[in-house]
């Protein structure tokens, strides 16, 4: 029986964004990774400083 989709959170906000993110983003992908996750959605807020980093 093949899985169905797989839950991917979109809404994911790092260290780049102050006072809503806490987590780095190698933490994030690391944590992603760690929990069988394909991907999440980095939406860091007024910047693109982790869109290099991602």
């Amino acid at each position: 029986m093949p899985h169905g989709p797989e839950f991917i959170h979109l809404r994911v906000r790092s260290s780049y964004s102050l006072l809503e993110g806490a987590l780095p983003v190698k933490q994030l992908a690391r944590l992603a990774r760690e929990h069988d996750q394909p991907a999440l959605g980095l939406t860091d807020t007024n910047n693109l400083f982790g869109a290099l980093e991602f």
